[in-house]
């Protein structure tokens, strides 16, 4: 049980980690063509 208390957080961690690096990857993508921002767009709006 003592390994569970610190496997717990270790993997909390990691997965807050993995989050962050996704998160940025995301963020650096290309955004696609102008259509498929304008549509983006439409969709924004109507969310």
């Amino acid at each position: 049980m003592e390994n569970l208390a610190l496997f717990a957080p270790a993997g909390g961690a990691l997965a807050l980690l993995f989050a962050l690096y996704l998160s940025v990857r995301i963020g650096k993508a290309d955004p696609g063509t102008e259509r498929m921002q304008e549509i983006a767009g439409h969709i924004h709006e109507g969310a």
